[in-house]
This record gives structure tokens, sequence and C-alpha cells, in this order.
């Protein structure tokens, strides 16, 4: 596969870009518009949209560039309407959770909402007996000690209240801890 990467901020701590992946970055040299008419021109007029506006959405859409929204969180922080994905070149929109994807099809039920969950298991995750318990004694848990984890950012979906609740449960019966 070919890949191209279109970034819209520069971080300082970002991660490298892989060796074979194309890389645009959309700032004081390059506008969205300079983008989305190469990526038109491509072969592949198509963009996987993560975190944006709907205003950028549409510069692509006037190149005739089709979008897939990437919606990462839950109704209260949505960017934008999400009935302003309901375009021709919008295919369907990914939601990252099944409770968004609830939350997308109850605002619009008319939108097509695909669920993409992130997945470490295999890429940098080891599983593997020995690997557990060398993570486990670089942690200080005990060999019987339950490990819960969860993975994310501290948002309101993310239900990290719930969470401490689980574990207090827990901790009533056995020993656990939670690693966030």
């Amino acid at each position: 596969r070919r890949v191209h990467l279109v970034v819209v901020h520069r971080r300082p701590d970002e991660y490298p870009v892989p060796a074979g992946v194309r890389l645009s970055r959309i700032g004081a040299a390059r506008s969205v518009d300079d983008v989305a008419r190469e990526i038109a021109r491509s072969g592949n007029p198509l963009l996987i949209a993560h975190l944006l506006r709907t205003q950028a959405l549409r510069k692509f859409w006037r190149r005739g560039v089709a979008t897939i929204p990437v919606v990462h969180n839950m109704r209260e922080r949505w960017l934008d309407d999400p009935a302003s994905y309901r375009h021709r070149l919008v295919p369907c929109v990914i939601a990252v959770s099944r409770a968004i994807a609830r939350e997308l099809r109850e605002h619009d039920p008319g939108l097509t909402v695909d669920v993409i969950r992130h997945d470490l298991a295999g890429r940098s995750v080891r599983a593997d007996a020995g690997a557990r318990r060398l993570r486990r004694r670089r942690m200080g848990l005990r060999r019987q000690a339950l490990l819960i984890g969860m993975v994310g950012n501290f948002k309101l979906h993310k239900v990290y209240p719930r969470a401490l609740r689980v574990l207090a449960e827990v901790l009533r019966v056995r020993d656990a801890r939670l690693l966030v």
C-alpha cells in the first residue's frame, strides 16, 4: 500500500513518520486547498480525516476528494454536528468505539457509521507469559494481583470514575491495581 499522511499541526512530541510513508504538512508552505488538489489528482481521491472540522472537509469536497471523518469523542466533544457529514463525498463515518457509534446513529439515523477500534495487540504489546512476568515485576505487582488496564486520555467518555468504582469493588475480594 502507498500511504500519504497529511498533517495539519506540528507537535514537538510527534512520532517520526515510518519509511515509505509520504508526508504532506498543511501550514505556511502548503494550504488545505493545495493538498486537496494533489489528492484529487492522485488516483485515490480519498482522505480518512481524523479530527478535521467540516469547514476543512468542504475544501476537499470542492476538489472531488471523498472523506471519511473519524469521530474520536462522545457527543459533548464533537467538533461539528455530524449531520454536516451528509455529503455525497462522505461514504461513511468511522467511530472509534461502539458508544460513539451509538450516539452518532441516535443523533443522525441516516449516517452510515462503522466502528474501528484502536488495536495495539501484535504491534507493540507482547502478551507471552515471559513478557507479562517482566512487566508485572517492573510495576511491582505481586503474582496474584489482578491488573485492570485502561487506555486513553482523560476524557469524559472514557468513564474513569466507573473504573475507580470497579476497582473499589474488586479490592473487597482481592488485591488489584488499575493501570491507565
